[in-house]
Parts: structure tokens; C-alpha cells; sequence
């Protein structure tokens, strides 16, 4: 779908989680061979991740978004999980990048971030 309004024209859906995921997207590593994408939604950000990182694992625990995740993106080379990051066995130190977007503010965690 192609828009025009105040800031030009933009081809297909935008909100405020998928305007960010270049910002984050730009935080990974360049030699990153592994992503997590924690509370995925969507799938936007993973779908993003998955043109230039080898392996994307995106997480979420609400089942219906995950399903229109993988719907809306079958063709990306993400692997979908449906669970909570608190709770989801991941094996340590098994990412070179994990990312957040909109997840991060409902998620009792602290972590460093971009660039430290």
C-alpha cells in the first residue's frame, strides 16, 4: 500500500514499533551470525534481521501475533518461537545480538544497550 501525507510516501504498513526497527536493526554487530528478537509481534524487525544475519530466532508469547508473524513473512529466514522470554530455554551466550522493541517496556529487565 502506497501513502503520501505530511512526511512523503511510504510504501506498506507503518507504526511506531516498525519506524524504530531500522534504529535497532542498525545496532547489530556486522559480523553478527545470531539474532534474538524478543517479543517479535509482528515480525517486522526479525523479517528485517533475516536479510543480513544467517540466524533469527523470534520470540513471542502471544500466539495469534506470532501466527501473523510467520503469515505475513514466509519466505524469512527467521525461526519462530512461541513462548516468554522469562521463561523460554535458550541456551547462554548463544546470540551475538538480542532486540527489543516494543517488548522491552513490559519485561522486568535490565540489559545494556545499543553500542554497550
Amino acid at each position: 500500500m502506497r501513502r503520501t501525507g505530511r512526511l512523503g510516501r511510504m510504501d506498506g504498513p507503518w507504526n511506531a514499533n516498525i519506524h524504530y526497527d531500522t534504529r535497532l536493526a542498525a545496532c547489530v554487530p556486522a559480523a553478527a551470525k545470531a539474532v534474538l528478537d524478543v517479543g517479535c509481534g509482528d515480525g517486522f524487525l526479525a523479517a528485517r534481521l533475516a536479510r543480513h544475519v544467517p540466524f533469527v530466532v523470534a520470540i513471542d508469547r502471544d500466539a495469534p501475533v506470532l501466527g501473523r508473524a510467520r503469515a505475513r513473512f514466509p519466505e524469512a529466514a527467521v525461526t519462530w518461537r512461541h513462548g516468554d522470554i522469562l521463561t523460554h530455554p535458550l541456551e547462554a551466550e548463544s546470540f551475538d545480538a538480542v532486540l527489543s522493541n516494543a517488548a522491552s517496556i513490559t519485561c522486568p529487565m535490565r540489559g545494556p544497550r545499543c553500542g554497550g
